[in-house]
């Protein structure tokens, strides 16, 4: 008799852990042999008998159910992203770290370690061979994943970096902060033997926002940008679109109660 297994693959935000289980179903032990005695007086002239123990009871067929996974990071994890082709995942958490998982297996691949404070938001680039990190210490890291070191430190925002975006074609960058501005950055390289690193310089800062900004994203062409702010009460000013080429705002979106997290 055969069992079946199944293999489950979990990623989740239950304060910063996950658990690994093995769920199987319970086997049914076969009794022991036990002799039975009968009667054996002259009366009846029956004599003792050992009768043969019943044949094992097989177990149960049920599947075995293995639920695979690990611990996601050492404290609460802030945010998670797929990577483009969907077999591996991105974690940020509140212990400075962001973590790269083999979602076949379960498995850390990477742990990129730079940040000196909690993780916010993360973002793999258009192909999937960096990926970018917003941090509560101020910095946007941008990294190689193939060897888990920052390629470059983005540290123009004076608060918090509460949001972080890939533009479609992958040279550049958007995130948002408590600073309550958008940064557009160019993660291009040039062509000068000074410039073949990529320059991480700020294109535009995008000002407006009454408030820290929580959600920044490209619009498909990457000519325009959407953010999200909390706006607290004022309803009316909590979700921009703007011109990337001007810096400008094209249209307020109004309609939200409260700010946009």
């Amino acid at each position: 008799m055969f069992k079946k297994a199944l293999t489950v693959t979990v990623i989740a935000l239950v304060v910063g852990a996950v658990g690994t289980w093995l769920l199987t179903p319970p086997t049914l032990a076969a009794p022991e042999k036990t002799p039975i005695a009968v009667d054996d007086t002259k009366e009846s002239g029956l004599q003792p008998v050992n009768l043969p123990s019943p044949p094992p009871v097989p177990p149960a067929e049920v599947d075995e159910v293995f639920v695979q996974a690990q611990i996601l990071n050492s404290n609460s994890a802030r945010s998670v992203a797929f990577s483009p082709d969907g077999k591996t995942a991105l974690s940020g958490s509140h212990d400075g770290t962001v973590k790269w998982w083999d979602l076949s297996t379960g498995r850390v691949l990477k742990s990129l370690d730079g940040h000196s404070y909690y993780v916010s938001s993360v973002a793999f680039s258009p192909e999937g061979k960096t990926a970018l990190s917003g941090s509560e210490d101020n910095t946007v890291k941008w990294w190689d994943l193939s060897t888990g070191r920052v390629i470059k430190s983005l540290d123009d925002h004076s608060d918090h970096v509460r949001s972080v975006a890939f533009s479609p074609d992958g040279k550049t960058a958007l995130s948002g902060s408590d600073d309550k501005t958008v940064k557009w950055w160019d993660l291009s390289k040039g062509w000068k033997w000074s410039d073949l690193l990529p320059s991480g310089r700020v294109i535009k800062s995008l000002e407006g926002h009454p408030s820290s900004v929580y959600s920044v994203a490209f619009s498909p062409d990457g000519k325009t940008a959407l953010s999200g702010c909390d706006s607290g009460m004022d309803r009316y000013n909590n979700f921009k679109w703007w011109d990337l080429s001007t810096g400008r705002v094209i249209k307020s979106l109004r309609g939200h109660l409260w700010g946009m997290l």
